[in-house]
């Protein structure tokens, strides 16, 4: 057994993968942040975007997430809702 836990990358072909307009062509978008941009605290954040309304409450979300059939990844599958 290896003392590494990555998994080895897939070869890519000369000159890197096939991009579009928006990066790797197959790939998953992905949100950034502006260039130059860093993490700001809570107080920034808040007076940016608002508070997140709870459009249904702790209760629809955890129906949510119950429906989802989301679970943790402990290896145990253990529903997350719970």
């Amino acid at each position: 057994m290896s003392g590494s836990l990555t998994l080895p990358q897939p070869a890519l072909a000369p000159g890197g993968p096939p991009r579009g307009p928006e990066g790797p062509v197959g790939a998953l978008p992905r949100l950034l942040p502006a260039p130059g941009a860093g993490p700001v605290d809570l107080r920034a954040h808040l007076a940016r975007y608002g508070a997140l309304g709870s459009a249904g409450g702790q209760d629809r979300l955890i129906r949510e997430v119950a429906a989802a059939g989301l679970t943790g990844r402990g290896g145990a599958a253990f529903p997350a809702a719970r």
